[in-house]
C-alpha cells in the first residue's frame, strides 16, 4: 500500500467525516435527533456526571391576611443532584491493505472508501445507540437485554423471541436477531449469570432469520435466557425502560420514597386502548410536556386500527419535532403525534419530553479515537488496518417524572 494513500485517508476520516459521522448518528432517529447535549450537566467526577434537578417547591412562597408583627417566612426550592455515570460506546472498522492499494492514484476511489468506511459506522452506531434509548441499562436488573431465548436447547442453533411477538416480558424485551451480525461477540445465561461472569460468551456465526441466529460453538441454554453483548452487564446506556418507572432506584435517585421521581407508568397487560394512552399522557404533562409518543410497528399498526374504527383520519401528520410524520393523537391539548420506530420493544408506548429542561446528552467526547498514533492503526492481522470511532457519555433524564410508558400492551 502507498504511504500515501494510507495518509490520505486517515486524513480524511478525521477532518472531513468526523462531523459527519456525528450527524449520522443522531439526526436520522426521531429522539436522538431532538436531543441536545450537557444542558444542566456538570464536569464528569469520579467517572459520573452530576445534574442540578429539582425536587421541591419554595418553601417561601405563601399566603396569609397580612397581619402586623407576623413571622415572615423564608425559603428556597428544594434540590436534588442525581449522578449519571459515563459509559462508552465502540464503533471499530476494519479495511483491508489491499483495498487500500486498489485506489491508489485514484481520488474518486478514495473518497468512496471514506465515505463507505464512515456511513458503516455511523449506521452501526445509531442503530446501537437508538436501541439502548429504549432499553432498562445502568446497573438495573435485566438490564441491555438484546434478545430473549425463546425454548431451552443444547447446540449451535439459538431460537429468541420475535421481535414482533407478544410473548415479550415486561422485564427482559426481546428484539429478534435485528441487531446481530455474522461475528458479533454475545453472553449468554439468566441475570445472575451475567452479573456473576458465569453466562456463556460465544461468538455468532451466522444470523439465520428474524429469530434464529447460529453460534459458534455448542451451548445449553435455558428458556427466557437473557442475551447480552460481550461485557454488555451492567454497561449499558441509561433507556427508557429506566427512565419511565416508579420504584427504581434511577440516576442514583430511590424513586419508592421519593414522590417527585416517580415517573407515570401502566405495565398491565392488555390490549392497547386510547383511554390508556390518555391517562399516561395527561400524567406525564403534569411534570412535563410531551411532544413525542414512540411506539414500535405493531402497536403503531393498533393506535391506526383504533383511529379507523372511529371514523378517524389515520392520515399521517406533521410532527412538531420537524423532519418525521406520524398519526394524530387527540388529547383535549395541544396535538401530541405518535411516532413510529423499528427499534422500540413491542408492547412498549413511550411519551417523552424531548425538551432539555427534561432530558439531555451528557457527553465528554464523540470521535475517533486517536492516542498520537493516528486514527488508523495497524490490526494484528497482517495487512488489515482499523479505526474506532466513540462515543463517551450517557443519555441523562432532568425531568424524573417527565417520561411516561405503557408496557405489556398488545394488539
Amino acid at each position: 500500500m502507498a504511504l500515501q494513500t494510507f495518509a490520505l485517508l486517515a486524513n480524511a476520516l478525521k477532518t472531513d467525516y468526523d462531523s459527519v459521522i456525528r450527524g449520522q448518528v443522531f439526526s436520522e432517529t426521531v429522539a436522538l435527533s431532538k436531543l441536545k447535549s450537557n444542558v444542566g450537566i456538570q464536569p464528569m467526577a469520579n467517572n459520573s456526571f452530576t445534574i442540578g434537578v429539582r425536587s421541591g417547591g419554595h418553601s417561601g412562597v405563601y399566603t396569609d391576611d397580612g397581619a402586623a408583627g407576623a413571622d415572615l417566612g423564608t425559603g428556597q426550592p428544594v434540590y436534588a443532584q442525581p449522578t449519571v455515570p459515563a459509559r462508552f460506546s465502540w464503533g471499530t472498522h476494519q479495511i483491508a491493505d489491499s483495498v487500500l492499494s486498489g485506489a491508489r492514484g485514484s481520488a474518486e476511489a478514495l473518497v468512496n472508501i471514506a465515505e463507505d468506511f464512515a456511513s458503516e459506522v455511523a449506521l452501526s452506531m445509531r442503530k446501537d445507540l437508538n436501541r439502548q434509548f429504549y432499553q432498562r441499562g445502568g446497573t438495573e436488573a435485566n438490564n441491555n437485554v438484546v434478545a430473549t431465548v425463546n425454548g431451552a436447547s443444547t447446540g449451535t442453533t439459538v431460537t429468541v423471541d420475535d421481535s414482533l411477538s407478544a410473548t415479550t416480558n415486561v422485564l427482559g424485551p426481546s428484539l429478534g436477531t435485528d441487531f446481530f451480525y455474522e461475528g458479533s461477540l454475545i453472553d449468554i445465561g439468566t441475570d445472575t449469570e451475567h452479573g456473576a461472569g458465569t453466562d456463556d460468551q460465544i461468538t455468532v456465526s451466522t444470523v439465520d432469520t428474524a429469530t434464529t441466529i447460529t453460534i459458534s460453538a455448542s451451548t445449553t441454554i435455558a428458556d427466557n435466557d437473557h442475551i447480552k453483548f460481550r461485557n454488555g452487564d451492567n454497561t449499558g446506556l441509561n433507556g427508557f425502560r429506566s427512565f419511565a418507572d416508579t420504584d427504581n432506584t434511577f440516576q442514583g435517585i430511590a424513586r419508592s420514597t421519593n414522590l417527585w421521581a416517580q415517573a407515570p407508568l401502566d405495565e398491565t397487560a392488555e390490549a392497547l386502548s386510547e383511554s390508556d394512552m390518555i391517562r399516561v399522557l395527561l400524567r406525564t404533562n403534569k411534570r412535563g410536556k410531551v411532544n413525542a409518543i414512540l411506539t414500535g410497528l405493531l402497536l403503531y399498526e393498533k393506535y391506526a386500527s383504533l383511529l379507523t374504527s372511529q371514523k378517524r383520519t389515520k392520515d399521517p401528520k406533521d410532527s412538531l419535532l420537524g423532519g418525521f410524520t406520524g398519526l394524530e393523537f387527540a388529547s383535549g391539548g395541544p396535538g401530541v403525534v405518535v411516532l413510529l420506530d423499528h427499534h422500540c420493544p413491542y408492547g412498549d408506548v413511550n411519551f417523552v419530553s424531548l425538551d432539555s429542561k427534561y432530558i439531555t446528552i451528557a457527553e465528554l467526547d464523540m470521535g475517533w479515537m486517536d492516542r498520537g498514533e493516528g486514527v488508523l492503526k495497524p490490526t494484528s492481522l497482517r495487512g488489515s488496518y482499523w479505526a474506532t470511532y466513540r462515543f463517551f457519555g450517557n443519555y441523562a433524564v432532568r425531568g424524573f417524572a417527565a417520561h411516561g410508558a405503557l408496557q405489556a400492551k398488545t394488539t
